[in-house]
């Protein structure tokens, strides 16, 4: 099933992204779809008393996808489920756990719907590039591996079971949320005077939400349940 299909003339009355002609009816009857499986499987199993370990895998939120209406508010569906399956098996640590991807800015334009994934609660963002997306990918499988086995000891005071300080670390997103660049002149100038920048943009959800620039989001006191990848856009 195509999601997607290049042309050489793009119409403008037709959702394209670049020469891509993009199928908002099959994003929606085979990715919105999916998701809505997955919110209801986890509401299920969440109610049983030795649920397994779940791995959950979205990609990708991208451009091409947040065209069909519909996909945003199944994301958030996913995301919150997933935080409310893990909430309730607090106890045995993260019972659930996703891998996203998610689009970086190009030319320093902001995408606010993923600003919002990305400022929430338990989400942990790592930069992919060219130069470290083979040893990173090495990384993360035996990570995730060593989770789904129960590897990894559950009496960490990291929630996910990672130790993100020493195996993740290096690989952490920068990007302060609601900036187009790693290091915005004017966010630089306000910080050397105090001040938080904020961008003001319109929700995914619809209506007004404020973007505030702050550093990065996971410290050692955050405990992450989501994995999303940054810089998944393919380079010209």
């Amino acid at each position: 099933t195509h999601l997607s299909r290049a042309q050489l003339k793009p119409n403008k009355r037709k959702p394209f992204v670049g020469k891509y002609l993009v199928d908002v009816d099959n994003v929606n009857q085979y990715g919105v779809k999916s998701l809505q499986q997955v919110t209801d499987k986890l509401h299920l199993i969440s109610t049983e008393e030795e649920s397994p370990r779940t791995i959950c895998i979205i990609d990708e939120v991208g451009k091409m996808e947040m065209l069909c209406p519909t996909f945003l508010p199944a994301v958030h569906g996913v995301l919150d489920v997933i935080s409310e399956y893990n909430n309730k098996h607090a106890a045995r640590k993260n019972s659930c756990l996703l891998l996203g991807t998610i689009p970086t800015p190009r030319y320093g334009r902001v995408i606010p719907a993923v600003e919002e994934i990305r400022a929430r609660d338990g989400v942990l963002v790592l930069h992919v590039t060219k130069n470290n997306r083979d040893e990173l990918r090495s990384k993360l499988l035996s990570l995730v591996n060593s989770w789904i086995e129960g590897t990894i000891n559950d009496e960490d005071d990291n929630e996910s079971g990672f130790d993100y300080g020493n195996d993740l670390g290096a690989y952490l997103y920068q990007r302060p949320i609601g900036s187009g660049s790693m290091n915005s002149t004017s966010e630089k100038n306000a910080s050397e005077k105090g001040h938080t920048s904020t961008t003001s943009t319109k929700g995914a959800m619809g209506g007004e939400s404020e973007l505030v620039a702050c550093e990065p989001l996971v410290h050692s006191n955050i405990k992450p349940r989501v994995l999303l990848l940054g810089h998944t856009a393919s380079p010209k």
